[in-house]
């Protein structure tokens, strides 16, 4: 080959070397990648590609540590220190300058150029991920705030491997399903806390969404190590992984609380159900036991019963008796007119105590701790009724004796789901607690409906008289009891801020006034005959109506009148309305009388408005004139 072939040869090679160099160049100036090499001191060799903004001059030449924030130079200096002593590309983080106005975020490599064994340089490498990171940051965020949401709604998640019988479980799951802290889950470990009547719809469950995909959702219980039941709603759906093994996923809530409530609404809706079918039985009753006591009194007064007297008397005490039942279920029903007053609760169970202990006995021993420094707004007999049949039931309880504790404290209830289902505030909290053999369970659930007792002999309704008293003052009555550990009744009472009440004893002489004219008002036949007689023989003057359309129809036609006797419950109107109607045309007193109110009074809760006359049925003939002698005394 000729000296001329060999430049030419050497010319070929030259150009191919620098064709591969320009084509290296334009691949390096089209990596997203910034690729700087520099020397060991950090001197800038050459550079892949310049960012907008920067002079060319300033860079080559220049030193990477001008293009770099101060309190990164720690950083870099170090990966070029380590790459230079282990001979091994190093990875660091690094913000550093992109524009004379922007900073990035970088993932950064020092990887050493090495010539005979040593490090002469380094290519450093930086990869721009500050959109990834502002990403990891979203994604970081969203994660924080989906746990919050988590934490604040307790919905624990939980994963589960059939195939494997292992799972996965968060803090709140943990929790949730009752298990220890560290512990994994496995089928074993979840399984066996199902409560044992739950197993085999959890297991028909997760078979069903290995067919569906879908976990339930399902209601269950979980019993923890310590015999802690819990109520859970569970759910999920079926993922599936590279090999197409099925895995469950999904929540798992504590529903316990959700669960006592719904059952006290559905026991406070079948109570009410009750209430009003006992309120409507003891309205028709009542009017039927005005007419038996009222006559009763009549004809046993009458010089001629002489002989059957005695049988009268067993028929009046009979007549009283189902009146004191119906009084009882009014109660119950909270249909009763009452009469609240603020009562110092100290002082109440404290004048009771005397009562109490005749009551007791001299087997039971009687203990009061009294440190309620609240009030309450409460029918101080009614309270009182509630007490002594506790006692009463207390006393029964123990034929052998035993102790009775009667407590009267504050209590403060906070914001959330309070087992009385009260709302937050102030009660006063009244306890009746007895040492006996306690109530069984399967009685426990129905202990305050009427004519349900445990005792032979017992109608039932005692207890339900005190549960309607106690919701009708605005509280609430539990029941708790463990066979062999007695039985405990809590009274929660709303707290007010008032002095108590101080009545005045009536200076009224019932019935001294006679004369009077008296409309009444009344549906019921017999009611309103016995009525009529009794005001005749008591000396007033009577006209009577069967409708609130018939005594409109005598006010329209002329007729004058002291005083209104009307029943509540009427046809077409109310008594309270018939009353507001007629008032202004014929200015007079007002006596309502009712089996029960239903609220008819204008008070849902039954409470008697100031200054308002009531008579409650049954009444004998000296209660009706006791009644309107007092509102004809006090007209003046």
């Amino acid at each position: 080959m000729t000296s001329q072939d060999g430049r030419n040869a050497e010319d070929g090679r030259v150009e191919q070397l620098e064709a591969e160099v320009s084509r290296l160049r334009r691949i390096l100036a089209n990596v997203p990648n910034n690729i700087v090499h520099v020397s060991r001191g950090g001197e800038i060799l050459d550079v892949n590609f310049f960012s907008l903004g920067f002079d060319p001059a300033r860079i080559l030449g220049g030193n990477v540590f001008d293009f770099v924030p101060p309190d990164q130079h720690e950083s870099l200096r170090g990966a070029i220190d380590r790459a230079v002593l282990t001979q091994e590309v190093q990875t660091f983080t690094v913000d550093g300058a992109v524009s004379p106005s922007g900073v990035r975020d970088y993932l950064s490599r020092a990887a050493p150029i090495i010539e005979h064994g040593e490090v002469v340089s380094i290519v450093l490498v930086a990869t721009d991920v500050t959109e990834l990171r502002r990403t990891m940051r979203e994604l970081d965020e969203s994660r924080t705030r989906l746990q919050l949401a988590l934490a604040a709604s307790r919905l624990g998640i939980w994963t589960f491997t059939p195939h494997e019988g292992t799972g996965t479980w968060d803090e709140v799951a943990r929790e949730v399903i009752g298990g220890k802290p560290g512990e994994l889950p496995s089928s074993d470990i979840v399984m066996g806390r199902v409560h044992p009547e739950d197993r085999e719809a959890v297991s028909a469950a997760i078979g069903a969404a290995m067919v569906s995909g879908i976990y339930g959702p399902i209601e269950h219980r979980f019993v923890a190590d310590d015999g802690r039941v819990r109520w859970v709603e569970a759910s999920g759906m079926v993922q599936h992984d590279a090999q197409g093994r099925p895995r469950l996923v999904g929540g798992v809530k504590d529903i316990t609380e959700q669960r006592a409530l719904e059952a006290r609404l559905l026991e406070a809706q079948k109570l009410e159900s009750i209430g009003r079918l006992a309120g409507g039985i003891a309205h028709d009753f009542n009017n039927l036991l005005t007419a038996v006591l009222s006559n009763l009194g009549t004809v046993i007064e009458d010089p001629g019963s002489l002989a059957a007297r005695p049988l009268l008397e067993e028929i009046r005490e009979a007549a009283e008796r189902s009146a004191a039942l119906t009084s009882q279920l009014l109660a119950f029903a909270r249909r009763q007119v009452i009469e609240p007053k603020v009562v110092d609760p100290n002082a109440l169970v404290g004048r009771l105590e005397a009562l109490l202990r005749r009551v007791l006995g001299p087997r039971v021993r009687l203990t009061s701790v009294l440190r309620a420094a609240g009030r309450v707004r409460v029918d101080p007999t009614q309270l009182e009724q509630v007490l002594l049949n506790l006692a009463t039931n207390a006393r029964d309880a123990m034929v052998e004796g035993g102790d009775l504790t009667i407590t009267a404290a504050d209590l403060e209830l906070g914001v959330g789901v309070h087992p009385t289902g009260l709302p937050p505030g102030r009660y006063v909290n009244l306890s009746v607690h007895d040492s006996g053999p306690g109530i069984p369970a399967e009685a426990l659930e129905h202990i305050f409906e009427p004519f349900f007792s445990t005792r032979e002999g017992g109608t039932g309704l005692g207890l339900a008289t005190c549960h309607g008293i106690v919701v009708q003052a605005g509280g609430h009555i539990a029941a708790h009891s463990q066979l062999g550990a007695g039985a405990r009744f809590e009274i929660y009472l709303p707290a007010v801020d008032a002095e108590p009440t101080v009545v005045e004893p009536s200076r009224l002489r019932a019935g001294a006034v006679e004369g009077a004219r008296v409309l009444v008002v009344e549906d019921e036949p017999l009611v309103r005959r016995v009525i009529e007689r009794t005001l005749v023989r008591g000396g007033h003057h009577v006209t009577t109506a069967s409708s609130p359309a018939e005594a409109i129809a005598l006010v329209d036609g002329g007729l004058t009148y002291d005083l209104l006797v009307t029943d509540l419950m009427l046809p077409e109107m109310t008594g309270q309305q018939l009353a507001a109607l007629l008032t202004p045309r014929v200015p007079a007193r007002t006596l309502f009388i009712s089996g029960y109110t239903e609220a008819a009074l204008g008070d849902a809760n039954g409470v008697l408005p100031e200054g308002v006359a009531f008579l409650q049925k049954p009444f004998v003939p000296a209660g009706l004139l006791a009644a309107i002698g007092g509102l004809l005394d006090r007209r003046g």
